[in-house]
């Protein structure tokens, strides 16, 4: 049993409840408790720490975390319950209890019937919710057998599917549709066939690859030619040159330290001189003979031998011989691979003889330079003429590697055409025909292995288990749909007993378990009987249906019938704590009375009843109807926001009108309040009572003067008590009045205003 809350910080409206010490007596919890407050006050925040207690979610005081300016207070939350067993600590977003034991608390809230009554629209959910409420206990645990049975049996099932999925493989990649029957005497014929299949992709992988070998492209010969070179090497000037040169020569021994390299000098000079001789200095005149023969040197026959020496000299730096004999050797070293590879295929000795490449390079490039160096020289010295050794020996070359071509060309041609018939006897075969049957007799030869025989007999296995696991789950839900026909039927005629009780004019019919095909999931469906019209849950259209039909009022007590016969049937309900947090809405206050019996009935079966209230009438009808109930309030401050305090009920249950009176007669014995103040109350006193005992005759007459007035008009009153009536007046209208003039009759102390409130007790006895 809850006994009191001790701590309430920084939970929705609790900025920080801590009752002194020797205030905690007091808010003592009894068997029935009553908790009274207006809306926004922290009723739903108690309720929902006690559902959080009892289901240990911290969730819900998590998100109730107290504001101030639209913010969360920063303050630790912390809540502490004292009950039966101990007493309960939430702090750091989690519970904490002395004792192991927590007592168990149902609550009807809003919660409650959003989860469990279709309040905005009809979700599958709410059904689901509703089947777990009424199958109960016993049905709850038949439901949670259910559940595990099919969790089980997904479980096994994802097995099985993944073996189902290894068997749709092993199927493909064998071939066979029977790979679990296949029978240890087959291994001789599959090891027979793999035997079979192998030749033959053996030979279809031979052609391939002695196609690739024998499809390399021929060496291709070198066309290098010399006879340009050879031609320059031979060129000389024409013989009327002859002269020219003579006397050129001899002048140029004469006059320069070396002859040849001034030739060519010469060319560029004389082509600048104008008096002199730029070797010698004597002048032109006297020289006309050599100036003559050096024209004749120079004349346009001289011209062509020069640029045909260049020419030639361009063309042989041009020529790159090493590229050609580099990509020769490339392709001698693809062409040879091939013939070795082919030796792997049939008994051939053909043996290729190649050549020192690096050393012919070698060889051609020397010739090269040697050949360059020659028509330089030649170009100093026109009548150089180089030795035809030196082009010999390049074409002798040339030639040698052309034969060395044809050779390597002739015995590639010849292992090409021994390979041709060989070619053709697989050529129609396919390859990828043939690896596949290889796979599949591989694979069906696997069959036979220990690993794979453990995995066939895991295979049986796990479809055995699944087997029994649909039996299982079969099982359960019939266990469940056999109890649940009777208990619907049952929970059925409580609840509508329940309403009758409550005093409304509709009630349900065909109350029964349904199973939703696609989720597989059991829900609770119903139609309502309102005016001998039977309403579904749901309809098309417009027709009349649950949501359109019942008011929000009606909606809260159907779910509070449900509630009352969900509690009804919890085992151990001796032991069972109910909270209500404000059972009734607005549209059932002709129904306080009827809810007040059926909490009442309820409260003798259980350990505690604690109601949560904004109705103070309905407060009143609870204090009458349940044994001894202990009344507490809840008020706030700024400071520490809501608290809990004692209820005054006797005060509570007076009218205005009656605590007016204490209060004067309070005021006779100790001065608590202000003259004026005693004053005001004196009014009022005459004029309530005035107006209950001639409320036919004062109409909208408010003022006690005017009240007077009418009644004596009308003869209502006797002489003596209309006097003392207007004393009253006098002295009590002031204050109410405002008059800012004194009047020494009408401002008194105390003292002086005493015999005036005992006369007003005299006359309230009067009238």
């Amino acid at each position: 049993m809850i006994k009191r809350i001790k701590v309430i910080q920084g939970v929705g409206s609790f900025v920080n409840y801590r009752p002194a010490t020797q205030v905690q007596a007091t808010l003592e919890f009894s068997k029935n408790t009553i908790i009274y407050a207006n809306n926004g006050y922290g009723k739903s925040t108690i309720a929902s720490i006690f559902k959080s207690l009892s289901d240990n979610d911290a969730s819900r005081i998590a998100q109730k975390k107290s504001l101030k300016g639209g913010k969360p207070v920063e303050i630790t939350q912390e809540v502490i319950i004292v009950h039966s067993t101990g007493e309960s600590y939430f702090k750091e977003n989690s519970w904490e209890h002395s004792k192991t034991t927590v007592p168990k608390i149902y609550v009807f809230d809003q919660q409650f019937i959003s989860n469990n009554l279709f309040t905005q629209e009809v979700e599958a959910a709410h059904k689901q919710n509703i089947h777990v409420l009424v199958i109960g206990e016993e049905g709850t645990s038949l439901h949670k057998n259910l559940v595990v049975a099919k969790e089980g049996e997904k479980h096994i099932n994802n097995l099985f599917e993944e073996k189902k999925n290894e068997l749709i493989e092993r199927q493909k990649q064998s071939g066979r549709e029977n790979y679990l029957q296949i029978e240890n005497t087959e291994i001789d014929q599959i090891k027979k066939e793999l035997e079979n299949i192998n030749t033959q992709i053996e030979l279809k992988r031979k052609s391939e690859t002695i196609h690739s070998l024998t499809s390399k492209s021929d060496l291709v010969l070198l066309t290098w030619s010399f006879s340009n070179i050879k031609e320059t090497y031979s060129s000389s000037l024409e013989s009327v040159h002859a002269e020219a040169e003579k006397h050129v020569k001899e002048h140029l021994k004469m006059h320069t330290i070396d002859p040849e390299k001034a030739e060519p000098i010469i060319r560029e000079a004389f082509g600048q001189a104008k008096e002199t001789c730029p070797f010698c200095g004597r002048e032109i005149t006297d020289i006309q003979h050599l100036i003559d023969a050096y024209k004749n040197y120079f004349d346009k026959a001289h011209h062509q031998l020069l640029e045909k020496i260049d020419k030639s000299k361009v063309s042989i730096a041009a020529w790159n011989p090493s590229s050609d004999i580099l990509n020769l050797k490339t392709k001698y070293i693809e062409i040879n691979n091939a013939i070795e590879g082919l030796k792997n295929y049939s008994e051939i000795t053909v043996v290729l003889h190649s050549i020192e490449f690096d050393e012919v390079i070698n060889e051609i490039e020397n010739a090269k330079k040697q050949i360059l160096k020659s028509l330089e020289q030649k170009r100093i010295n026109l009548t150089f003429v180089p030795p035809a050794s030196e082009i010999l020996t390049l074409e002798k070359q040339l030639q040698n590697i052309n034969s060395w071509i044809e050779e390597v060309n002739q015995l590639y041609k010849n292992l090409k055409i021994k390979f041709e018939e060989y070619l053709l006897k697989v050529r129609d075969l396919s390859m990828e025909e043939l690896t596949q049957k290889q796979k599949q007799i591989s694979k069906c030869l696997e069959r036979f292995s220990l690993a794979e025989s453990n995995w066939c007999k895991g295979y049986f296995a796990i479809e055995s288990a699944y087997t029994s696991a649909v039996a299982d789950t079969k099982s359960c839900a019939q266990k469940l749909s056999d109890y649940s026909m009777g208990i619907f039927e049952e929970y059925q005629k409580d609840i509508n007993k329940t309403l009758k009780d409550l005093g409304v004019d509709f009630w349900l019919d065909s109350f029964s378990e349904k199973v939703d095909k696609k989720q597989k999931q059991p829900y609770a469906d119903f139609q309502l009987v309102i005016n001998g019209a039977q309403v579904p849950l749901q309809s098309r259209g417009d027709n009349p249906e649950f949501q359109n039909t019942l008011s929000e009022g009606e909606k809260n007590t159907l779910s509070f019938a449900f509630f009352i016969n969900w509690i009804k049937r919890q085992n151990n309900l001796s032991e069972t704590i109910v909270i209500y947090d404000d059972p009734l809405s607005s549209l059932d206050e002709n129904r306080k009375n009827l809810t007040a019996r059926i909490i009442r009935d309820i409260a003798k079966k259980i350990t505690q009843t604690i109601i949560l209230t904004h109705n103070k009438d309905f407060l009143f009808i609870l204090n009458d109807r349940l044994p001894s109930p202990k009344i507490i309030s809840l008020k706030k401050d700024k400071a520490n926001g809501s608290n809990l305090v004692l209820f005054d009920l006797e005060k509570e249950k007076k009218s205005n009108q009656h605590q007016r009176i204490d209060e004067l007669e309070k005021y006779l014995e100790k001065d608590y309040c202000s003259v004026e103040d005693a004053q005001e109350k004196i009014r009022l006193c005459m004029e309530t009572a005035l107006q209950f005992k001639y409320y036919r005759y004062l109409g909208g007459i408010s003022t006690f003067g005017k009240m007077l007035d009418k009644l004596q008009e009308l003869g209502k009153l006797q002489s003596d008590l209309l006097r003392i009536l207007r004393d009253l007046n006098d002295v009590s209208s002031v204050p109410h009045h405002g008059e800012n003039e004194k009047n020494p009759l009408k401002e008194l102390t105390r003292d002086e205003l005493l015999p005036d409130i005992r006369k007003t007790i005299e006359v309230l006895e009067q009238i």
